[in-house]
């Protein structure tokens, strides 16, 4: 079985490129990683800050791109088609 590319997101900082009402947003946060056969695997991003807004990206429906996250202060960047 061919591991996760969302895995390598775990416990590592992240920036989420959001496009809402055609505008650019970013969101950062840290991964968690969490297996789960009976709903299929996850990527639950925590936001930082007190917002505690958290965005969770299911694996099976996952079509977006993860980047270096370097010119962002962080590990990756993940941008959602």
């Amino acid at each position: 079985m061919a591991k996760s590319k969302l895995a390598a997101l775990d416990r590592k900082s992240v920036a989420v490129e959001l496009v809402i009402k055609g505008s650019d947003r970013l969101l950062f946060g840290h991964g968690v990683y969490e297996p789960d056969g009976a709903e299929g695997n996850r990527l639950r991003i925590q936001a930082s800050g007190s917002s505690g807004c958290a965005l969770e990206i299911h694996e099976s429906s996952w079509n977006g791109t993860i980047l270096p996250g370097k010119p962002y202060g962080c590990d990756f960047l993940l941008r959602i088609a």
